[in-house]
């Protein structure tokens, strides 16, 4: 209550990201082959591969362009590797809490009634500055949820190594089967 004039606003959900570099691989593990949304931008289908259980999507492209994956399909973990000089790369590994009965309210501007989506991917090269952002979302509370508290939680694990020590931690992460160099 504001005053003595009650205002409804839509539901409030929390985002979080972590920014990196640009032009690394974002690597998200999914229950199952899923299709991520384009939420503005244009992505090259070479920049980004959907395999059985993983999506790849390299971020180099200029301008600005970001992706997104259901709730139903993330399996709470995302990383992003990257080279960090003379053959060294870094690695940093999200590990977040994802309910896929959770409302997640962040949709696409181009679509504002499709929801569901917890995990983000957006690239960016252009006057902006050039990085990549890791985002995941924590479901919606108030207006219309029926849910009036959520906790976010979630880990950030970083390495930093050669390009074979990196990609055995990314195997033994992120699903070893699927996400060895191609």
């Amino acid at each position: 209550m504001i005053g003595s004039e009650s205002r409804q606003s839509g539901p409030v959900g929390l985002w979080n990201l972590v920014q990196m570099p640009h032009a690394g691989e974002m690597l998200i593990p999914t229950y199952g082959r899923t299709a991520p949304r384009v939420f503005f931008g244009t992505v090259s289908p070479e920049d980004l591969r959907v395999e059985d259980h993983l999506v790849r999507y390299r971020m180099r492209a200029p301008g600005e362009q970001k992706i997104a994956i259901r709730a139903i399909a993330a399996t709470g973990r995302i990383g992003y590797r990257y080279p960090a000089g003379a053959d060294r790369w870094s690695l940093v590994v999200r590990n977040v809490l994802v309910n896929p009965s959770g409302l997640y309210a962040d949709p696409p501007w181009s679509d504002p009634q499709d929801l569901g989506y917890a995990i983000q991917a957006c690239n960016v090269h252009s006057g902006l500055g050039s990085f990549s952002e890791l985002e995941y979302h924590v479901p919606a509370i108030g207006a219309g949820t029926g849910i009036a508290r959520c906790e976010d939680v979630a880990q950030t694990w970083a390495f930093s190594g050669a390009r074979a020590e990196i990609d055995q931690i990314l195997g033994c992460l992120l699903t070893p089967e699927r996400t060895r160099s191609a």
